[in-house]
């Protein structure tokens, strides 16, 4: 199966309440949702760390870095698209 596209999306969602512990607060629950399209649709939706400070620099990392990588690629020819 062929790699057409793929796409990443970074979110923040503010949370109703502080989850933080003694030396860390959690005011937002952050993510990149990541998603591979293959030639018959979505073929995966991956949901991405919790990084709340780069969340945007990671989504852009995966569009303009890893995408070109492997888009028209084979999704099972694992090892090969590790190594490019």
């Amino acid at each position: 199966m062929r790699i057409e596209r793929l796409e990443a999306e970074a979110l923040s969602i503010p949370l109703n309440r502080d989850f933080g512990g003694a030396t860390y607060h959690v005011t937002r629950r952050c993510t990149v949702i990541t998603r591979v399209f293959g030639a018959g649709g979505i073929a995966a939706e991956v949901y991405n760390g919790d990084n709340r400070d780069h969340s945007p620099e990671i989504a852009r990392a995966i569009r303009e870095v890893l995408a070109p990588l492997v888009v028209g690629e084979d999704a099972f020819a694992i090892e090969r698209l590790w190594a490019r």
